[in-house]
């Protein structure tokens, strides 16, 4: 949970930029005091959005702590919603630290907690939970397809589609409510009618498109999950090794070797690609590798993709699950095979084949990808309140007031998207994984 200063009308100060030494750093400072500390630092005339050279000084003192730019931005009309400044000064270790006491020491501001601006942010205004989900992931994101995905969502593209279902949505409590108050009057707009209803359907048809994406989003944003399953010494922890280009797996002639789930992650075409390799699957009576081929199996049923491996000499060892799966002949150095156009077969010592399975696997992770619009879910969360809006307009009701708490209870599912109700839980969880200075 996040946990805020000690008022929350402080103000408080951070290093925005990365870790130090770095040629140029910048320290951020937001609240009611930011003002003073400007005129303290950088005194003389500061015109608001403009870069200033200036001698920066100790707040205290009457010494130069760096010579940089000051740029000063008064709220509202700020990232954060409050009076904000930014030094923009060398970012040597000594520069940096003689800033920090300065401003701590001046007992007019604090250290921010991980978090604290986009809080700030949030709590004035100046973005939603959608938005501010989307800087988080756009903070944590790893490839093209997560930085594009991030990039809309932080830009309000969830904000506005939620924003579009709940204008629909107040358009037709308008309508129930004024039948409802007005049930005589022949000119009530709309009334409970057929327009009325085609317009409800269209509504929960929306929604319901927005749910069967096929987790899109949410593949996109935490990986598409690949298990390379079979039988021991099928060659599992060999293909690993070849597609992760380093020894990650341990590798020996002994089966049985792999005992628990080894994961590497891979970026292929801007796509972040999860792939497990696992125990061998094999009748055993030793408890270490019964609880390693149930984890085999636990991966299985969780993957978007599985990599069934056979070699030659090596009897098979399915791994039931309904998910789509690709059949990998190995060792093709030591036991050339035909195979059937649906099957790959490969050698991880000489890459021969690989870059065909690779392939393969790439198109399988792109059908997740969409370059025209980005996924609408793309956390539990959202799935979770679309599934509870969606669940309020499954039956509807001729009846204006019970159709009137459907659609009242469909809007409390949408405002808990964006975050405008039940948001201190989901704030905690987001604010923890931000960096200080956010």
């Amino acid at each position: 949970m996040f946990a805020p200063g000690p008022n929350d009308g402080d103000t408080i100060f951070a290093l925005a930029t990365g870790s130090v030494p770095s040629a140029i750093a910048v320290l951020r400072i937001s609240g009611p005091r930011a003002g003073e500390l400007v005129r303290a630092m950088a005194p003389g005339s500061l015109k608001p959005r403009e870069l200033r050279l200036a001698a920066i000084r100790h707040p205290d003192k009457d010494e130069v702590l760096d010579r940089g730019f000051v740029v000063w931005f008064p709220g509202p009309q700020t990232y954060t919603g409050e009076d904000y400044l930014e030094l923009h000064v060398h970012g040597g270790r000594a520069v940096i630290s003689a800033f920090v006491e300065a401003l701590g020491s001046s007992g007019r501001a604090r250290p921010a907690e991980p978090g604290e601006f986009s809080r700030r942010a949030f709590l004035n205004g100046k973005m939603d939970l959608g938005a501010l989900e989307g800087l988080s992931d756009l903070l944590a994101s790893q490839t093209e397809e997560q930085r594009r995905q991030s990039i809309a969502h932080a830009s309000g593209f969830l904000s506005a589609k939620v924003g579009h279902w709940r204008a629909i949505l107040l358009e037709l409590l308008a309508r129930a409510e004024a039948a409802l108050d007005f049930p005589d009057e022949a000119d009530a707009p709309g009334g409970l009618d057929e327009r009325f209803f085609d317009r409800l359907r269209q509504l929960r048809g929306d929604l319901s498109a927005a749910l069967e994406d096929g987790a899109r989003g949410e593949i996109i944003r935490d990986g598409f999950r690949v298990a390379i399953v079979g039988a021991p010494n099928a060659g599992k922890s060999s293909l690993l090794n070849a597609i992760a280009q380093r020894p990650a797996a341990i590798v020996t002639e002994i089966p049985g070797t792999t005992r628990d789930v080894i994961e590497v992650l891979v970026d292929l075409g801007g796509l972040l690609v999860r792939f497990f390799d696992t125990a061998g699957v094999r009748p055993t009576s030793d408890p270490v590798e019964i609880e390693g081929i149930r984890r085999t199996r636990e991966v299985a049923e969780t993957a978007n993709l599985i990599l069934d491996l056979h070699t030659l000499g090596i009897e098979s060892a399915p791994v039931q699950s309904s998910v789509k799966r690709i059949s990998v002949w190995t060792k093709s150095d030591l036991f050339p095979v035909l195979v059937k156009d649906t099957d790959f077969a490969i050698s991880a010592v000489t890459g021969a084949g690989l870059a065909g399975l690779i392939a393969a696997v790439q198109l399988c992770a792109e059908t997740f990808s969409n370059p025209v619009e980005p996924a609408i879910i793309v956390r539990n969360r959202h799935r979770r309140c679309l599934e509870e809006a969606l669940r309020a307009l499954d039956t509807w009701s001729a009846e204006p007031e019970i159709c009137a708490e459907d659609l009242r209870r469909c809007g409390r599912s949408l405002d808990s998207l964006v975050g405008r109700v039940d948001t201190e839980e989901v704030l905690g969880e987001i604010f923890s994984r931000f960096c200080i200075g956010k």
